[in-house]
């Protein structure tokens, strides 16, 4: 499961971050999922400028720690 942080630049005049609620089943759908939303800002923002953004699939915290049974209270 991977989490999406993302960085779109229009031009050299606004940046939009984005870390999605969503939780990704693969790097994969995780990166489609930023050029998605890259063209949306893009879009959103002003189509006439250039478009360049970065971004990053990290495992999500959730999927990355197991998650422990509930203990017995002291």
């Amino acid at each position: 499961m991977f989490e999406l942080l993302l960085v779109a630049c229009i031009g050299d005049r606004v940046c939009e971050y984005v870390r999605t609620p969503a939780i990704y089943a693969s790097e994969a759908v995780c990166a489609e999922q930023a050029a998605i939303i890259a063209g949306m800002a893009h879009a959103r923002i002003d189509i006439s400028s250039e478009l360049s953004y970065r971004y990053s699939c990290n495992l999500a915290a959730a999927a990355a720690q197991p998650i422990a049974p509930p203990g017995k209270p002291s």
